[in-house]
C-alpha cells in the first residue's frame, strides 16, 4: 500500500510541474524571452529612450547615418532618439546640463572643465585628430610655417586642436599662430563661406568640411592636426572627441548603454569595410556629388574614427594633458586634472 501511495504522490507532482510549465524547455524560453533585455538587471532596453545630441552638419552624423539607414538601433534593441545640433559652441552641454539629451560627442577636455556642472562617462571614441587647416590654392600659405600674420579662421580657440597647433608652430618655427594671426573664431559651417569671401586667408575647421571644400578647385588642404602631434611628439592614437553619457544615465541603464557601444562598433566596421556607403552618406549627409571630394571624405574619416576604448585610453588622454601642462599651455584648455572614472578603459 506504501509504495502505491508513493506512486501516486510522484505522478500528482508530476502532472502538477507540467501545468506549472516548469519543464526542461524553460530555460531556452527564458533566454528567448531576454533578447534585448539585460539578464542581470532585468530592464528591457527597448523601453528606455537613449537621447543622443549630434552636429548634423558635422564628421559626428556619420556614424547615426549608418545606424538609421540599415535600421541598427532595431536590431540591438535601442530606442536611439537623435537631436540634431547646429554646431553652435557650447549648445551640446547645454542639452546635457538641462537635461535634454543623455549622450553628447564631445573632447575629453570639455568633459574635464564641465565636470563639476554635470558628471559624465566618456563611453567610447568618436573621433582622432582628423581636422584641418585649409587655404586658397592662391594664397601662398601650404604649411604651418606660413600661419603668421595672416587671417586665420578657427572653430573654437578652447579646442584642444587649437592648441596643440599653436604648439607645433612656437616648436618648429617659433611663433603662435594666437599671437600673429587676426583669429576669427566662428561655427566650422561658416568658416568655408568665409573664406570663400576673402574674409579669412584660411582656416582651422573639421575634418569633412575641408575635405568637400579642399576637392574644390581653388581650394587645398595644407595639413592635418595630426601632423601637429608628430610635430610635438604626442601619441596620435589618443582620442579626441567621446561619445560621453550623463552619468546618472550610465549608472541607470548600464544594459543600454552597453547595446549602444555594440551597435556603433558594428557601424564602424560597416564604414571602414563598404566602400558603396560613402557615395550615399556623401550626398545624403553633405550634399556632395563631386566625385573627387568622395573618395577624400572616406579615406579622410577612416583614418581617424575610432572604435572603442582600450586599457590605454585614460592613461593616453592624461599623458596628452600632462604635456599640455608641463609646457605652460594649462591656461589654455582651462584644466589641470581628469577625473578618475571619467574615461572608461
Amino acid at each position: 500500500m506504501k509504495k502505491i501511495l508513493a506512486l501516486l504522490l510522484s505522478m500528482a507532482m508530476v502532472i502538477a510541474m507540467v501545468g506549472c510549465g516548469d519543464t526542461g524547455s524553460s530555460s531556452a524560453n527564458t533566454t528567448q524571452a531576454s533578447e534585448g533585455t539585460e539578464a542581470t538587471s532585468g530592464e528591457d532596453i527597448s523601453s528606455v529612450p537613449l537621447r543622443i545630441d549630434v552636429v548634423s552638419t558635422g564628421t559626428q552624423a556619420i556614424p547615426p547615418y549608418v545606424i538609421k539607414k540599415l535600421d541598427l538601433a532595431k536590431k540591438h534593441g535601442i530606442d536611439l532618439q537623435i537631436h540634431d545640433n547646429s554646431g553652435a559652441w557650447g549648445s551640446e552641454w547645454t542639452a546635457m546640463k538641462t537635461g535634454e539629451v543623455d549622450c553628447i560627442i564631445t573632447a575629453w577636455t570639455y568633459s574635464v572643465m564641465n565636470y563639476q556642472d554635470k558628471e559624465t562617462v566618456c563611453v567610447a571614441p568618436m573621433f582622432a585628430w582628423g581636422n584641418s587647416v585649409i587655404s586658397g590654392a592662391d594664397s601662398g600659405i601650404t604649411s604651418l610655417a606660413d600661419l603668421t600674420n595672416i587671417k586665420l579662421g578657427v572653430y573654437q580657440t578652447t579646442a584642444l586642436d587649437w592648441v596643440l597647433l599653436c604648439a607645433a608652430a612656437q616648436k618648429e618655427y617659433g611663433f603662435s599662430p594666437a599671437d600673429t594671426c587676426e583669429i576669427s573664431e566662428a561655427a566650422a559651417s561658416l568658416l568655408g563661406g568665409m573664406l570663400q569671401q576673402g574674409n579669412i586667408d584660411a582656416a582651422l575647421s573639421y575634418a569633412d568640411t575641408n575635405v568637400i571644400l579642399g576637392a574644390e578647385d581653388g581650394y587645398n588642404v595644407i595639413f592635418g592636426t595630426g601632423e601637429c602631434l608628430d610635430i610635438l611628439g604626442l601619441n596620435k592614437e589618443t582620442p579626441f572627441l567621446f561619445y560621453t553619457f550623463s552619468k546618472e544615465y550610465y549608472e541607470a541603464h548600464p544594459a543600454v548603454v552597453k547595446a549602444f557601444t555594440e551597435m556603433y562598433e558594428e557601424a564602424y566596421d560597416i564604414l571602414m569595410s563598404d566602400d558603396d556607403i560613402w557615395n550615399d552618406i556623401a550626398s545624403e549627409c553633405f550634399g556632395v556629388t563631386n566625385p573627387n571630394a568622395i573618395p577624400a571624405l572616406r579615406d579622410t574619416i577612416r583614418g581617424c574614427i575610432l572604435r572603442e576604448n582600450s586599457a590605454e585610453t585614460e592613461g593616453q588622454c592624461k599623458d596628452m594633458l600632462k604635456w599640455c601642462l608641463d609646457n605652460g599651455y594649462g591656461d589654455l584648455i582651462g584644466i589641470s586634472e581628469i577625473p578618475e572614472g571619467l574615461i572608461l578603459p
